[in-house]
């Protein structure tokens, strides 16, 4: 029996129908020859580090690096298919991997494979686009799926490499907060928190930022040109990073060209073009569906996720913006398809002209985001937005390039110089069409300004008259909040953010935090956990974000540092491509997290991190820390590590009895009292301060006694 395992159902759906003759089972199409069946994205995960221990993990438990990484189901829905899948694979001659296209999916199917212990010939279907013609192509090509042994071992080192740094870098940091009586349990991540630094880096900008006034002299040259001054860099008042800061020097300046003659020392006339930009790849498609549609970068993956799987687009988890040459034979049908379905813009397109996007040589795994020319279906919504993009970017290669004409224009007036320029379009070529300029970014204020009117023609050494020198009053604005689509386009260009010149020019072009894949999913977890949060389009940085950073900073920077992050990206596609090794990069990572916990473990208390009460403890009387166990139950901690005692909070909100010494508490917290309703251990029998008798259970609050004093009463709201 030939088993197809596909990275989802509606994959594997989609390669039935072109097999045909599909009869469905549970977890499983039967067609004739072959069965499919699925997973429903990783079916297996890494185990937690309390399965490795058997429980709770303290700091002399940390670094905890597993000789063997084991891996369980995900859930219950997981086992299931996961046993379904098993018991195929268990009857299969020939295993056909129809994983996505990337790194995670190639390694999704093979921990199946490895956990079914699997031995025998294995194929690789590698799909681009599920439309029923590249099905046909990909199932008459099949690969051995041995050729990308490399590229699983990525993901699987990727996979290690963030359990590793975030569960014991997270364990450390929590038990140091605790230790010194906080209440946080934090998260730290190989990519969450350098993602999170660049955010508190633009909020920290935009706070400390003193804005200046500045000013703008220009000429009003006969008949109505307007020229822009070309200041001196010896200019008094003029900043170090060219902005005039001295009004006086303005009006002065002003004054002294109005009614003098302004000769033509140079002029020009230039005729260009521009082609279309390219086709999307995902993190431009995010950026520019969150410039023009406000989307947010899970929104987009969605959608092109969702687009993907029902054959109307192509992978989406890309990051090339060419396509292959081998495919523009077949662009002119889906031109042809796009027109017919009324897309905007396709039935006038030139399906007869090749864009430079075409091009082999630039594209490796995959290729850039194009439609397939199967309808859609358009309801107006995110993913029609999505579309609308995709199509659009798609048949602008289809189109002329825009040409114009510059003009540029030097005058002397009174020994100064000004420029006039302007731009106008001859033919609109693609942009008629629209344009994705608008990438959220700020614009120039320092350059020289195009006028709107056309500059007119000019002879050199001819002489105008300055009809009037204006001065325009100026201030510099403060960088921008990050939107999901600067967020992502910061992630992906993380060396113009690094000051080291030397990492700046080995990062550049080549690293970015994250992948194409997994940047959307990284902003939705900080913002789950409270460390960012969207307020409109932008996004900030939380007090709880900010305090991270700031601790990180203070034990570790190499954890908040982007660079560090990009350069082990990096390493991640060495490994995918054979050349670094699975064991080197493990042995780097295993070295980082041992310094990693060591730094936090030898470092002093975390100032901003814990938040203290106004009660003392009553055994050394240092302030005590408000705490809630995982199970909710609320008591105080002492703040001082060296005593560590602990006591109930009683129904006031005050310190009550003492919860016992280190090693005892488990002990102090069950009684001879009536069984909790909860997790049915006796509870204590205890007294206010005033004698009323009440029941407590430590993990799951207080009652009053009913009437009888034995049974409970009312329970104690939470506080």
């Amino acid at each position: 029996m030939r088993l197809l395992i596909a990275e989802k159902p509606s994959v594997a759906r989609s390669i039935a129908a072109v097999i045909g003759s599909g009869r469905s089972g549970d977890g499983y199409i039967e067609c004739p020859g072959m069965v499919l069946t699925w997973a429903f994205g990783h079916l297996l995960s890494l185990d937690k580090p309390e399965d490795y221990k058997g429980g709770h993990l303290d700091m002399s438990d940390l670094p905890l690096i597993p000789e063997t990484f084991r891996k369980s189901a995900r859930d219950k829905d997981s086992a299931k298919q996961l046993g379904i899948v098993t018991k195929l694979i268990e009857k299969a001659d020939m295993v056909i991997h129809a994983g996505d296209p990337d790194r995670e999916g190639q390694l999704l199917i093979d921990e199946i494979l490895d956990h079914a212990r699997w031995t025998g010939p294995t194929k690789r279907l590698w799909l681009s686009a599920v439309d029923p013609e590249s099905i046909r192509k990909a199932l008459d090509s099949l690969k051995d799926n041995d050729e990308l042994a490399d590229l699983s071992a990525s993901a699987e080192c990727r996979s290690r490499a963030d359990w590793l740094v975030g569960m014991n870098g997270s364990i450390a940091l929590s038990r140091k907060i605790q230790a010194a009586g906080g209440n946080e349990s934090l998260s730290l991540g190989r990519v969450q928190t350098p993602t999170l630094a660049l955010i508190a880096r633009r909020d920290s900008e935009i706070s400390s930022f003193s804005k200046r006034h500045h000013y703008l002299v220009s000429a009003t040259v006969s008949p109505g040109i307007i020229a822009k001054w070309k200041m001196p860099d010896d200019l008094d008042g003029l900043s170090e990073d060219g902005l005039l800061l001295d009004k006086n020097v303005a009006d002065q300046t002003a004054s002294r060209i109005t009614g003098k003659p302004a000769i033509v020392k140079n002029f020009s006339v230039k005729q260009g073009t521009r082609a279309a930009p390219l086709p999307h790849c995902l993190s431009s498609l995010q950026k520019a569906a969150s410039a023009r549609f406000g989307l947010s970068a899970k929104d987009v993956l969605t959608a092109a996720q969702s687009l993907y799987e029902n054959g109307v687009t192509t992978y989406p988890r890309t990051d090339c913006l060419y396509l292959p040459d081998e495919q523009f034979s077949g662009a002119g049908e889906v031109i042809n398809q796009l027109a017919s379905h009324g897309t905007p813009g396709a039935a006038q397109a030139d399906a007869g002209l090749k864009h430079a996007a075409w091009d082999t040589k630039k594209v490796e795994a995959h290729h850039a985001i194009v439609p397939t020319g199967k309808p859609f279906s358009d309801d107006g919504g995110k993913t029609a937005k999505v579309y609308k993009l995709i199509c659009e970017a798609f048949i602008r290669l289809f189109y002329p390039p825009e040409s114009f004409e510059t003009r540029e224009a030097v005058f002397d007036i009174d020994g100064l110089c000004f420029i006039a320029k302007s731009r106008t379009t001859i033919t609109p070529g693609w942009t008629a069409i629209g344009s994705d300029d608008d990438d959220g970014t700020e614009p120039d204020i320092t350059g020289q300004a195009t006028a709107g009117a056309k500059v007119p023609d000019l002879k050199h050494g001819e002489t105008r008259m300055c009809e009037s020198g204006q001065v325009e009053a100026k201030e510099t604005k403060p960088p921008r909040h990050y939107t999901d689509g600067t967020l992502i386009a910061a992630m992906t260009r993380v060396h113009s953010l690094i000051d080291d010149q030397k990492l700046k020019a080995r990062l550049k072009e080549t690293s970015g935090l994250g992948t194409e894949a997994t940047r959307a999913g990284i902003i939705e977890t900080l913002i789950s956990r409270g460390y960012a949060e969207r307020k409109g389009k932008d996004i900030k940085a939380t007090d709880k974000g900010k305090s991270l950073i700031a601790a990180i900073r203070q034990l570790y920077p190499a954890a908040a540092d982007p660079g560090v992050t990009a350069i082990w990206e990096d390493a991640l596609s060495n490994v995918a491509t054979g050349k670094m090794t699975a064991a080197d990069f493990m042995a780097a990572q295993q070295k980082q997290v041992e310094k990693l916990v060591s730094a936090i473990r030898d470092a002093a208390p975390i100032a901003g991190m814990v938040t203290v009460s106004k009660f003392k403890c009553t055994v050394c009387q240092s302030p005590l820390a408000d705490r809630k166990s995982k199970k909710g139950f609320r008591f105080y901690a002492c703040a001082n590590e060296s005593c560590k005692a602990g006591f109930f909070r009683e129904k006031d909100g005050k310190p009550g009895a003492r919860l016992g010494q280190p090693g005892e508490a488990r002990e102090a917290r069950t009684g001879t009292g009536p069984a909790c309703p909860t997790c049915k251990k006796p509870v204590l029998e205890l007294k206010t301060k005033t004698g009323k008798p009440y029941f407590r259970c430590s993990d799951h609050g207080a009652w009053w006694p009913s009437k009888d004093g034995k049974s409970f009463g009312t329970k104690w709201p939470d506080r």
